[in-house]
């Protein structure tokens, strides 16, 4: 990472969020529905889009010598090495699917209107497993040792280890932050990146876990940053509330411009979440900005960035 050379020759649409390698093929997905494929190292893209209708792809896997592609409307597969896709199962339309993970002939999906699901005829038909979480709006997966993690968004981590049978939310150390986008499985220990930075549990920890050794950490105000971010028509902004507290929470554009409140009033403890909608509001960069009055002399304010993409 200490020097990176610029291989975007071919690729028309510059707005990637994500990569994927099979062999000797590099992947790249676009916020607008776009992938382009190199065979040469990345000197080289085309695009590979036949089947896919123009969505975004938000992630990928294998199964066999296939391509999954976790789309935002629901799951497509390659057997043609990403020439052309076809959609499984049409009871995922519409569905965001925000990560997919194989193991052995069992696939597994995170969406974020739908929760845990898993396949165990090649897509076919779809599992609902859902037990114990708080909402279905999930945005990561791994799978680590003999257990499942999943984030349920705004409400932390939770693992399973029975399949996605039953759910299980686990925060200790975690100080209130949820993982926001990203698990990475790494020798020894999961790795989790959150609006905190980065956190991490050992195997032998992980392997220890059971019920007994659950507990909450230290509560904080906290603004969590938008997600999807970039984002093409809605996000979803999130905020945790240490106290019940007065709040306000406004939309500013580059210029310092306020372009709409979203939340003035006072709210309960706890967390919450509002969804921003762009409307006819043009591609760039906007700030949400939000002020908590707690009791006494508790008082927090934040400003974060998020980035339009029409």
């Amino acid at each position: 990472g200490v020097n990176w050379v610029k291989m975007s020759n071919g690729i028309t649409d510059t707005a990637i969020t994500e990569m994927y390698v099979k062999d000797n093929l590099i992947f790249a997905s676009t916020l607008f529905g776009n992938i382009f494929r190199s065979t040469d190292d990345g000197k080289n893209w085309t695009s590979v889009n036949s089947g896919l209708n123009n969505t975004w792809i938000r992630c990928y896997a294998e199964i066999g010598n296939d391509i999954l592609a976790g789309t935002d409307d629901g799951v497509y597969r390659s057997t043609s090495d990403g020439v052309n896709w076809f959609k499984l199962n049409p009871g995922f339309d519409g569905r965001t699917i925000t990560s997919i993970q194989t193991e052995k002939s069992i696939i597994y999906t995170t969406s974020s209107d739908s929760g845990f699901h898993l396949s165990t005829d090649n897509g076919s038909s779809w599992i609902p497993r859902n037990s114990g979480l708080v909402s279905r709006n999930l945005t990561t997966m791994c799978i680590k040792g003999n257990k499942f993690w999943v984030n349920d968004y705004g409400n932390a981590p939770y693992y399973s280890t029975d399949q996605g049978l039953n759910w299980i939310r686990y925060t200790y150390g975690l100080f209130y932050s949820p993982a926001n986008e990203n698990y990475v499985s790494g020798p020894g220990y999961l790795y989790s990146g959150t609006g905190l930075g980065v956190f991490r549990l050992s195997d032998s920890t992980i392997l220890n876990i059971n019920n007994s050794n659950i507990i909450s950490s230290g509560k904080k105000y906290y603004l969590y940053q938008n997600f999807p971010n970039p984002f093409n028509s809605s996000t979803r902004i999130s905020y945790f509330l240490e106290t019940n507290s007065f709040v306000s929470l406004k939309i500013y554009d580059m210029l310092g411009k306020e372009i709409k409140t979203m939340v003035s009033e006072y709210q309960d403890q706890g967390n919450h979440n509002k969804s921003f909608n762009s409307g006819d509001l043009a591609s760039g960069i906007y700030f949400y900005k939000i002020e908590i009055n707690g009791p006494g002399e508790n008082r927090y304010i934040q400003t974060k960035r998020m980035v339009l993409l029409k």
